[in-house]
């Protein structure tokens, strides 16, 4: 967790935590995708809100894996 300065008071501003998903449980330090998540001073009546990144977060989804399978199913 990445914890962030506002107006020049120490970890006064949001958390920046990362999510990593392993795409194949059987190698699981290879090929993790990770993304981060931030949240603030966000106050839901019924959960937890996060913003994810979607700036180069393909966070389980394989663009190249899906072209395959759609190919193998014709």
């Amino acid at each position: 967790m990445v914890y962030h300065d506002v107006n020049d008071v120490k970890y006064a501003g949001y958390r920046q935590l990362s999510i990593s998903y392993i795409p194949d449980v059987s190698r699981p330090n290879d090929g993790w995708y990770t993304t981060m998540i931030s949240s603030s001073d966000i106050k839901p009546t019924n959960g937890v809100v996060h913003t994810l990144s979607k700036d180069d977060a393909l966070f389980g989804f394989d663009p190249d894996e899906f072209i395959d399978d759609v190919a193998a199913s014709k």
